[in-house]
């Protein structure tokens, strides 16, 4: 994998540098290097970068698959709300409003409200 691929990658799942660096177990400073080409992306980042793709695609085809239409889809201002919603969740809030953009995209009937303004 490329610099720009994962740069790529990262951006795909909506998560900042940091963040991505926090969830593969690396310091922020090494997943800049890899991002900026500086040093290789080891094999096991690769695929470990991989899954989370996969877990991400997952998601937004449930969403597309199973989400009903007079519903609205929830997303999150911030990490802390979605947190209260998702307790031990390793995503953030930036990744679940990507992931809803994208379903959003594939089923533009839905709407995207923020989890303080859903109808009760």
């Amino acid at each position: 994998m490329d610099a720009a691929e994962y740069r790529a990658l990262r951006e795909l799942l909506g998560v900042t540098g940091d963040h991505l660096a926090g969830l593969l177990g690396v310091t922020p400073r090494q997943a800049r290097k890899w991002e900026q080409g500086s040093a290789q992306v080891p094999i096991g980042v690769t695929a470990e970068l991989g899954e989370m793709v996969d877990e991400t695609n997952a998601t937004v085809a449930k969403i597309v698959a199973e989400h009903p239409t007079d519903q609205p889809l929830t997303t999150y201002r911030t990490d802390h709300d979605m947190l209260a919603d998702h307790p031990g969740t390793r995503w953030t809030a930036s990744w679940h409003r990507s992931v809803v953009a994208r379903a959003v995209s594939a089923r533009p009937e839905l709407q995207i409200v923020y989890a303080d303004e859903r109808p009760a």
